[in-house]
């Protein structure tokens, strides 16, 4: 396995992330970019709200995506967007880490209908299927019993 890091967004991670969220990412629904002023404007945005975790996903010393555990209404949803060819098992890594550092459950993902490797991590790490539409299907992470 690759050695898959989550860390603080660098210039370099932008350059990276901007064609992914260029025409918007199946994954990360929640943002897309015609111009890069837009997007660069965005994650500055972001990185300054206390109650988001934008981070870059990192595999093996190379930028590819980004990673985020942002507030949705009054929930907490992740999301992220990987370069295209990027392992399931490094994207089911990056999932797990998002997790592990946000506490809070139920915690939520949205993707499009049309996105099965997203669906098949979410599924193997304990999301299930909370609400569909035509276009996505939102995932919930409920709380476990202690």
């Amino acid at each position: 396995m690759p050695r898959i890091e989550l860390r603080d967004v660098t210039d370099e991670d932008r350059d990276a992330a901007f064609p992914l969220l260029q025409d918007g990412s199946p994954t990360w629904r929640r943002a897309a970019f015609a111009e890069r002023s837009a997007f660069d404007a965005w994650i500055d945005e972001q990185l300054t709200d206390d109650a988001v975790m934008l981070q870059a996903v990192v595999v093996d010393g190379d930028p590819r995506g980004l990673s985020a555990v942002l507030p949705v209404d009054d929930d907490r949803e992740i999301v992220f967007a990987l370069l295209p060819g990027t392992d399931a098992a490094v994207t089911g890594e990056v999932v797990r880490q998002l997790t592990a550092r946000e506490a809070t459950r139920p915690l939520y993902a949205c993707v499009s209908v049309e996105d099965d490797p997203a669906h098949d991590v979410l599924a193997g790490i304990g999301f299930v299927e909370s609400e569909r539409d035509d276009d996505e299907i939102v995932y919930v992470l409920p709380p476990t019993l202690e």
